[in-house]
């Protein structure tokens, strides 16, 4: 059964099991993934209010823009080749004779211009901007009108659903007086160094495609039925599994456009569920954690974020308007909606099988991308007998959402708790403003992704120093801080031999041969899933020499296939390199393992030398760089450093009129060349979105950069 009712600017086509199940409905516009309009999504029972005694000091939102005519690629790749194939159909079929398509004897497309209306927001899109803007204005009245005399900034991307969005919100927030703001273009090119707000567009091994594979796969066989079905009922119809998609596309953006679709009506609540998980695979792969690089591509705005929330800045509320994968990095960067972590889950496909839907996932994209979706964060401070300070809530759309490992404490407490592990560096930030929970240490949000080991037979020592390893790694996390925090993962019998044991560990390696022999894991065949995993998140360590990280991931290249081809395992070798190895070894092209082998040696042996050099060279007293925004046009990150003449002699009488091995040659020209230069005070330094993340000193520039901006 079907019935309609008008809530808002749509009517909801809401779907019963009929008179015996009454309390049952189905929301099909909830289910709709990125298509979905906006709705609230499950609070887990906590109010959007701030807690008792509690107040919200401060506001950063990442806002998704309001509703489109069509996404470029829904259009051109699946809904316009429907549209030419209908156009065909209707010559041959009578429209007004079939149960489900007769709507379409009178019916036409939503979309009349695609070249002005693809990509481009609707006017309810507008509206629901607005309506924002007005919300926000209630919600933070005190965050708004208290600093007036600054010009109040959003910040959006240049596209022009993101560029209209951020015009109405703001109309919204300010209503006649919206002269107080102005909105703040952010590009979108590839000559951006590191944008908070479009970031896979400065990524080069970012790829669109990614996750494609998996759902289509999954497309061809939950539209087989409803092919047969649809196409058995109305002959003359020749449907295939696009044509079916192309359809549930059409319920959403044509709800976008005229409030309403009959393409709602045609299909089943288990069709649209598996509609759901369609773009749910395909979003997992692409832009969260089945994408390694999705936690580096949140990270900058979660890190900025985080900087504003921390100091005194000219706005008290931040807005910011971005496109459909900026919330699935950000959250991913968060650690939230984490199948992995919550269901102990160590494999992909065991998470997103392909042969049927997965419906204890907690990765529901409809939740957390349906136009105008939000992520936001508020400062809170409390001011109760029991909590005492500034504490930070994350909200997706208006529902706080607890972070992993915390479901069971209310919302202040496990702020609280969090602020309280917090490490004594944050502690010694106080002076630069109050402390926050916000998980800007990397290690503290490492260890909550870990889940405790106890020791006993149940538990596996190798998988779950694997889990540990693939977080570790994928934070950058050093032997050191590992090792400092490893304990507060252990209890009972593992808790025991760990304060029982006297050795004093250096390296992961030494401790987790004597963590697995205490505790031997059992034996099991190689599995290739996670080997790959292991694969692709090994790197280089700080201190790791080049030979024995060739011969370790060698290791895991034979078990994972004994047959790779050497050009497959030498691309591996390269990506897991350090960024200073890396970006010397990537212009030389090398093609096999041996090949790959000699020329990093060579620069690690060059790395030593020059270790020596500088070490020789500390009495010169070079300036350290400072760093600053260049508004040019591009992002880029700007150091200066004078280097004049008489330390440049000196640096080359000292180490340069000396003999040299041969392979040092080359890199005694480029140093000569560099220093040489005439104008040398001024280097550019160009930041990728590719070493962003495993380079800690080059992203705290990116997010002064930013923070830079956002002060303005």
């Amino acid at each position: 059964m079907i019935e309609g009712s008008t809530i808002d600017l749509y009517s909801q086509t809401i779907i019963t099991a009929g008179p015996t199940y009454g309390s049952y409905k189905f929301n099909v516009l909830q289910h709709l993934s990125a298509i979905s309009p906006y709705f609230e999504s499950n609070s887990n029972g906590l109010s959007p209010d701030p807690p008792q005694d509690c107040r919200v000091n401060k506001a950063i939102y990442l806002v998704r823009h309001g509703s489109i005519y069509a996404n470029t690629y829904d259009y051109n790749y699946t809904i316009h080749p429907f549209l030419q194939r209908l156009k065909h159909w209707s010559r041959e079929v009578n429209f007004s004779q079939s149960m489900e398509f007769a709507f379409l004897a009178r019916w036409t497309s939503p979309i009349t211009h695609c070249t002005k209306q693809v990509g481009k927001l609707t006017k309810s899109g507008s509206l629901e901007a607005f309506n924002l803007g007005t919300q926000l204005a209630y919600r933070y009245p005190h965050l708004l009108y208290a600093k007036r005399h600054s010009s109040f900034k959003i910040w959006a991307s240049k596209s022009d659903r993101t560029q209209k969005s951020a015009r109405m919100l703001l109309t919204g927030l300010y209503g006649s007086q919206n002269t107080l703001g102005q909105v703040i273009n952010i590009s979108e090119g590839k000559k951006r160094g590191a944008n908070t707000l479009t970031p896979k567009e400065t990524c080069p091994r970012f790829q669109n495609s990614w996750g494609a594979p998996e759902a289509h796969a999954w497309l061809r066989k939950y539209t087989k039925p409803i092919v047969v079905r649809l196409n058995v009922r109305n002959p003359g119809f020749n449907l295939s599994a696009n044509d079916v998609l192309a359809m549930q596309q059409l319920c959403g953006y044509e709800t976008a456009i005229r409030g309403s679709s009959a393409f709602c009506k045609i299909f089943t609540p288990e069709e649209w569920l598996s509609f759901e998980y369609y773009f749910d695979i395909k979003y997992y792969y692409e832009l969260s954690y089945g994408n390694d690089l999705s936690p580096s591509l949140g990270m900058p705005w979660v890190v900025a974020s985080s900087d504003l929330l921390n100091r005194t800045t000219d706005q008290d509320l931040y807005i910011s308007v971005a496109h459909r994968e900026m919330p699935p990095f950000i959250l991913t960067a968060l650690g939230l909606y984490n199948d992995t972590n919550t269901a102990g889950v160590h494999i992909i496909n065991h998470t997103f099988p392909l042969d049927q839907i997965n419906y204890r996932r907690i990765w529901k994209s409809s939740e957390f991308i349906p136009f105008l979706g939000r992520v936001a964060l508020e400062r809170l401070d409390c001011t109760s007998t029991v909590y005492n300070g500034s504490f930070v809530r994350i909200l997706i759309n208006s529902a706080p959402k607890p972070l992993p490992g915390l479901l069971a404490c209310t919302l202040a407490h496990h702020y609280n708790l969090r602020r309280r592990e917090l490490s004594t560096e944050q502690e010694d930030n106080q002076q630069q403003g109050p402390p926050t929970t916000i998980m800007t240490d990397p290690v503290a949000r490492a260890f909550e992704s870990i889940k405790t080991f106890h020791g006993t037979a149940q538990d596996n020592s190798r998988d779950w120093c694997d889990r540990a390893e693939i977080i570790f790694n994928a934070l950058n996390i050093n032997d050191g801080d590992r090792l400092a925090r490893i304990a507060i993962k252990f209890e009972d019998t593992a808790f025991d031999w760990y304060r029982n044991n006297p050795v004093l560990y250096t390296t992961w390696l030494a401790f987790r041969e004597a963590f697995q022999r205490a505790f031997p894991p059992p034996e099991r065949t190689q599995n290739r899933h996670l080997l790959s995993e292991q694969i692709n998140q090994r790197k280089q360590g700080p201190d790791e020499s080049v030979h024995d990280y060739y011969y370790s991931l060698d290791k895991l290249c034979r078990d994972y296939d004994p047959k790779m081809s050497p050009i497959d395992k030498t691309i591996k070798l390269v990506c897991g390199l350090r960024d200073e190895l890396k970006e010397k070894i990537l212009p030389l092209n090398v093609q096999t393992p041996e090949e790959f082998m000699t020329q990093a040696k060579n620069f690690e042996s060059s790395e030593k030398v020059m270790a020596q050099h500088r070490k020789q060279n500390v009495s010169l007293e070079l300036p350290d760089p400072t760093y600053y925004f260049e508004s040019n046009g591009y992002s880029t990150v700007a150091a200066t450093q004078p280097h004049p003449q008489p330390y440049y002699q000196q640096y080359r009488k000292n180490n340069y009129q000396q003999h040299q091995p041969n392979y040092h040659q080359q890199h005694r020209q480029n140093f000569q060349q560099n220093y040489q230069q005439k104008n040398t005070n001024k280097l550019i330094i160009k930041i990728t979105m590719d070493h962003m993340f495993n380079n800690h000193h080059k992203q705290q520039v990116i997010f002064h950069n930013f923070n830079k901006i956002m002060a303005k």
